[in-house]
């Protein structure tokens, strides 16, 4: 897919829960992660801005990334 809002949608076709989804990005120069994306904006799990606010969910994140895009890191 080329854009997360697509990812979202399978996801949640899925079974998977809105607020268990989130979006951010991996860049293949630096190999950092990021922790970006415009489906990340939701006041209602206080997230008002498009990168992930909370630091255990920024960590999950982290580790699920890490953990499935081992290769490019």
């Amino acid at each position: 897919m080329d854009r997360h809002f697509e990812g979202k949608k399978i996801l949640l076709g899925k079974g998977s829960a809105k607020s268990d989804i989130w979006g951010g990005g991996i860049d293949v120069e630096t190999k950092e992660i990021d922790f970006n994306s415009l489906i990340n904006i939701r006041p209602q799990d206080n997230n008002p801005q498009n990168e992930i606010q909370s630091e255990k969910i920024r960590q999950q994140y982290q580790q699920l990334t890490e953990y499935f895009f081992v290769e490019l890191l």
